[in-house]
């Protein structure tokens, strides 16, 4: 299946559906040193997304070439439960007012930590269960 470009926009280049969603994003720069290593942290939110790219807001500036990963809090829960996020990695194909877009290179869908549970309280685990847990917060005693 292919979509058409919009005809009204001469500057437009992608080849994929983008889909407006509006969610909140963290990123880092990385550097150019393998394996690469994070170097400046931001946060913004999405524009739209599609298969191959991203469109997000920025609050430090990235340039086009720039090397990032950012992580993006999935709307959609696995198994209706436990929360997910989005990692891609890709460079910055335009970037400035407060805005970069980048290709998507490779990505990964990573569960997301919940809240620790307080000492000797109860909390429903991912299976369903009510679990106690120790002083230490996050060993589980019993479900």
């Amino acid at each position: 299946m292919s979509y058409a470009r919009n005809p009204e926009r001469n500057d437009e280049r992608r080849t994929n559906q983008r889909f407006p969603l509006r969610l909140a994003v963290t990123y880092r720069k990385l550097s150019a040193r393998v394996p690469a290593t994070p170097v400046a942290p931001g946060i913004g939110e999405t524009v739209n997304i599609g298969s191959k790219g991203l469109e997000f807001t920025t609050s430090e500036p990235l340039e086009t070439g720039d090397l990032v990963r950012v992580s993006v809090e999935w709307p959609v829960r696995l198994d209706q439960r436990i929360s997910l996020t989005l990692v891609a990695e890709g460079r910055i194909l335009r970037g400035g007012n407060g805005r970069a877009i980048m290709n998507i290179g490779a990505y990964e869908f990573r569960t997301r930590a919940e809240a620790h549970a307080a000492p000797g309280s109860e909390t429903e685990s991912a299976e369903g269960k009510k679990c106690a847990y120790a002083d230490d917060k996050t060993t589980r005693l019993a479900c």
